[in-house]
């Protein structure tokens, strides 16, 4: 149950950061590092001020008595960097609670074999370090700064298949924005702080989070 969540952790890309919403370009207000490898690499928590579905996310925790939130969200970042330097990205010590949505990068990447083995193998890391890990598959998109390889509908069914396979929890948000609206700047692939909103209110209602 939720009562017992004390430390959660979500592990993402630009959608989880807040990429593009006001104030993602300010300076770390808590100066949290979600990533470092080996001091040559180093990614600070996105401010939380910036207005994404995370940082939402982020209050409604505090309410409900978790004393210690990251949002390890970066831009650009895929299952494959979880994959390939899971002690850079992942907590140093075991959380209650991992929520991890990637995928909308590596699907410009990656075809989607290639795609459902990168998941899995970041996966089972990120599940060494949680008590609890939820997937949650990412909204689709109309991206125009590169082509997918693998649809966002494809990467939401072989998550569906790998939390069943696992015995993960899922959240599914593929079908919550909609493309070439006001739920995504320009680029129809980051979603407005609008957007971000309605990522939130659905991941919350899909876990059946009490609202408050």
């Amino acid at each position: 149950s939720q009562e017992e969540v004390s430390t959660l952790t979500v592990i993402g890309d630009s959608i989880t950061a807040g990429f593009l919403i006001d104030g993602y370009d300010d300076k770390s207000d808590t100066g949290v590092v979600i990533f470092n490898r080996a001091d040559e690499e180093i990614y600070y928590e996105t401010p939380t001020t910036v207005d994404c579905w995370t940082n939402r996310f982020r209050r409604y925790a505090a309410r409900h008595g978790v004393r210690t939130f990251v949002n390890a969200g970066i831009s650009g970042f895929r299952f494959a960097h979880l994959a390939l330097m899971p002690d850079a990205w992942l907590p140093a010590k075991p959380v209650d609670v991992i929520v991890v949505m990637l995928g909308s990068n590596d699907v410009a990447f990656d075809e989607p074999d290639l795609f459902a083995a990168h998941a899995e193998e970041a996966l089972l890391y990120a599940q060494e370090a949680c008590a609890h890990l939820v997937v949650v598959s990412p909204p689709n998109n109309a991206r125009t700064d590169a082509t997918n390889l693998t649809s966002m509908k494809e990467a939401d069914e072989i998550l569906t298949k790998l939390c069943e396979k696992h015995h993960w929890e899922q959240v599914s948000l593929v079908d919550v924005l909609e493309v070439k609206s006001s739920d995504f700047y320009d680029d129809q692939l980051h979603p407005t702080a609008s957007g971000s909103k309605k990522l939130w209110h659905a991941f919350r209602d899909r876990l059946d989070l009490p609202r408050d």
